[in-house]
């Protein structure tokens, strides 16, 4: 599936027919409430899921991360994490973004 907003004036329009995505982008999304609560369970649930589904993207809000927590410790095999983590004084909130290894992404400045 390819979602694809016409305007004339974005400068960037999207892909150009002949580079059209051929296979499906799979993502997954969930809101745990913390990536890491009882002893990191959910990262195990993850990787699960994706064994079934063979994810490309695997969105996380309420990740609830600092910066005080390390890439190994969220580590999925196959991916690389893009993190906007809480500031120290906050317990809510936080996004990861998980996408594979194998795509071609870029980290936009906030």
């Amino acid at each position: 599936m390819l979602i694809v907003v016409h305007n004339p004036k974005l400068l960037n329009r999207g892909p150009k027919p002949a580079i059209i995505r051929q296979t499906p982008l799979k993502v997954l999304h969930w809101n745990p409430d913390y990536i890491l609560a009882h002893n990191g369970i959910r990262i195990r649930c993850i990787e699960a899921l994706n064994l079934i589904h063979k994810y490309n993207l695997i969105a996380i809000t309420e990740s609830a991360l600092h910066k005080s927590t390390s890439d190994d410790d969220i580590q999925l095999d196959g991916f690389l994490p893009l993190r906007a983590d809480l500031p120290d004084d906050a317990t809510h909130g936080g996004v990861l973004l998980y996408y594979r290894d194998n795509l071609a992404v870029r980290k936009r400045p906030q």
